[in-house]
């Protein structure tokens, strides 16, 4: 008899199946890292797979692999090994990806130990084992389960049973298992109906009880019994799960009805427990017990680090369900969590699913999956445009710097209305791996006064000090740091953030990370909701330059960095251009007014009953959208003028480009590229600009 058993990492999941391989070698067991688990030479207690000799041959392993994934057959490859007759062999899915010989055992014989270069997933996934010419030899499905449960075959390919012992090196034990339930289903799809219907709920086994609920709860062995038909009237989350004596219950099956809903944008439906969100003690988006009285309510149940359990499904324009997955939630910003209306941080952990979003929630990006992202209210722009942040992160398109997707989407919890949030990205070290392909464990992420939320500061702060006590006007000081932080970027950013005139901008909202061993440092963009004339520091006369320079007295270090870099004149220079470049083709008023104009035409058909369920007037949107329409064109007068002023220069100048003939290659001026037959650039007098003719073949 033949055995396939898998324990997942964190829950304790292993699994049992028939095999059929000529080598007569089988998956015998996988189990995950908990308390009971095998312990490696290291002394960590990782996820591992057992195989088994099922014959009385040698049998040599070198050339099979071992693959969570069957597009990647080959993801991990054995050594050359020879398992012994009726033989156990270990192998820990660690991601350590290698071989090592341990200790000698009481015999004497040195002990191998394999580590593969995957984890195995608590929220289930399939393992599989191929040979050497990649022929599938097994597979097996596994399905999340509880903490310390497995699950597998008993005694035929036929039965799935759950067990609650491992059992590394033996045959499973029958009497530790149960059967596992299949999922109930629903015989209509989640989505969009212009009318009330009957929704028939099914189970391919007719002795199961099923239990549902239309709160957002997860269904109990006390919940609503389904008996027949279920009359959805409104908007409903309807979840469900099978029972029956002996058996471990099913998977919970979530689904969102829409009724007579219309709306332009994309979807979110959130269910959890009520509780989670609206109880007095544990509830994430309320005071409760220990908040001040005064705004911002330091203390109230928002501004702990709590999170919470919850299913999430997207719902595309087209009314088309894109994912449904388990995920945790948790409050997210910093004065904005007073508001009445909270931004959302949703995290696939592995401990609810499978710990990523297998969906391109961003079509304008080329990233297929995802960690986490936000639901977001837009920051201190609530109430007032709803879409600031996102104007300046849609203007960095085609640049260079980077910027947080954004997508408004309409979000309901439990089947109510909750109003407008923005999809986006969530700047942490998953950003950074999905964005700029790096091992988000070897980054240093750091936030305004080099507090580290990746990694170190230590390099951060040495930098920094060097630049306190050695003059940059000196070309070997200067090209000293050029080594540790990218000065292009640092310039663009500065660039960025002084026209936006963000008034929050530099005291907080600053992030900078860079690669571990050797990585040069760059600056992050986000949270620009205090500029573009949200508040009166930050109009388009708003000197946000001398900001920058002159350090406000409660945030001293805030322009330590900039204030320094601008002694080198070559710094300046750099500063200088990139910023003429922006205000010649991104910032240009025009851009700038189609972009605004874009992202109002795909707010305004939902506003209104966006504006209404938060007391809020439309109107007051219309103005606020204006606000940053005049912004736009007013704006760059007054930053080449603060420029001009602080610095001394002697003006500025118009050029001109002319190309009679575009087919014959491209000119360059500085960082942009021309396309016009015809252009004209203003650029800050006595800066060098650098012209470049490129000649096509």
């Amino acid at each position: 008899m033949r055995y396939l058993k898998i324990l997942s990492r964190g829950f304790g999941l292993f699994f049992l199946c028939s095999c059929a391989y000529s080598q007569n070698i089988i998956i015998n067991e996988v189990m995950s890292a908990n308390k009971n688990s095998l312990h490696d030479f290291a002394a960590d207690t990782p996820d591992w797979i057992e195989l088994f000799n099922d014959s009385d041959s040698l049998i040599q392993l070198q050339g099979l692999a071992l693959t969570d994934d069957a597009a990647q057959p080959q993801k991990w490859l054995f050594p050359a090994y020879v398992l012994p007759p009726r033989a156990y062999l270990i192998v820990f899915a660690s991601g350590k990806d290698r071989a090592v010989i341990t200790e000698t055992d009481s015999n004497g014989s040195d002990q191998l130990e394999l580590h593969t270069s995957f984890k195995i997933s608590a929220a289930g996934e399939s393992v599989y084992l191929f040979s050497k010419k990649l022929q599938l030899l097994d597979s097996l499905a596994v399905p999340a389960l509880a903490s310390d449960q497995s699950f597998g075959r008993w005694p035929d390919p036929v039965t799935n049973l759950i067990f609650t012992e491992a059992t590394p090196g033996q045959v499973n034990s029958l009497s530790s298992g149960k059967k596992l339930l299949p999922a109930p289903q629903f015989k209509l799809v989640a989505g969009f109906y212009a009318a009330p219907f009957q929704l028939l709920i099914t189970h391919p086994e007719t002795s199961v009880t099923l239990r549902f609920t239309d709160d957002g709860s997860p269904p109990g062995d006390s919940s609503n019994l389904y008996s027949g038909a279920l009359q959805i009237e409104q908007t409903t989350v309807i979840r469900v799960r099978a029972f029956l004596a002996d058996s471990f219950t099913s998977s919970i099956v979530t689904s969102t009805y829409f009724i007579g809903e219309e709306t332009q944008l994309p979807v979110v439906s959130l269910a959890t427990d009520r509780e989670n969100f609206y109880g007095w003690h544990r509830g994430i988006y309320i005071k409760g017990p220990n908040a001040d009285t005064q705004e911002p309510f330091y203390g109230a149940n928002f501004w702990q680090d709590w999170e919470r359990p919850l299913h999430v499904e997207l719902f595309e324009n087209d009314g088309v369900r894109a994912f449904a997955v388990d995920a945790g939630v948790k409050i997210f910003g910093n004065y904005s969590r007073s508001y009445p209306m909270k931004s959302l941080s949703i995290f696939a952990r592995k401990k609810y699913g499978t710990g990523k979003i297998k969906y391109p929630i961003f079509p304008d990006k080329d990233i297929n999956s995802y960690e986490s992202f936000l639901l977001r209210n837009a920051g201190n722009d609530w109430k007032k445009a709803y879409m600031r942040d996102a104007v300046m992160h849609e203007l960095m398109k085609n640049t260079d710097m980077n910027r947080q997707a954004y997508r408004p989407a309409i979000v309901f919890l439990n089947g109510d209305y909750l109003g407008i949030h923005n999809i986006r990205e969530k700047i942490n070290k998953h950003y950074l791996a999905e964005n700029y392909g790096v091992n988000p464990d070897s980054i240093d992420l750091l936030a305004d006064n080099h507090e580290a939320q990746e990694g170190s500061d230590t390099d951060y702060i040495e930098m920094i000090n060097f630049i306190k006590h050695n003059d940059l006007q000196f070309d070997n000081n200067y090209d000293y740091i050029t080594t540790l932080m990218d000065v292009k970027n640092y310039a663009r950013y500065n660039a960025i953030e002084i026209y936006s005139a963000n008034s929050d901008w530099p005291m907080v909202n600053v992030k900078y990370w860079r690669r571990q061993n050797g990585g040069k440092w760059r600056w992050l963009l986000f949270d620009l909701d205090s500029g573009l004339s949200s508040y009166g520091t930050s109009q388009p006369y708003s000197n946000t330059l001398r900001r920058a320079i002159i350090a406000n007295a409660l945030f001293p270090w805030s322009t330590t960095l900039f204030k320094n870099m601008i002694r080198s004149p070559r710094f300046r220079n750099i500063f200088f251009t990139s910023m003429a470049d922006y205000l010649n083709s991104i910032f240009l008023p025009q851009h700038v007014d189609s972009v605004i104009t874009r992202l109002q035409q795909g707010l305004e058909g939902d506003i209104r009953r966006h504006k209404y369920d938060w007391f809020a007037s439309a109107v007051d949107w219309w103005g606020e959208v204006s606000k940053i329409r005049s912004f736009a064109w007013e704006r760059p007068a007054h930053v080449r003028k603060h420029i001009i002023d602080w610095f001394g220069l002697p003006g500025e100048f118009q050029l001109t480009v002319e190309q009679e003939n575009p087919i014959a290659g491209q000119i360059g001026i500085n960082s942009l590229t021309l396309n016009q037959t015809a252009w004209m650039g203003i650029y800050f007098a006595d800066v060098p600009v650098t012209v470049k003719a490129t000649a096509k073949p």
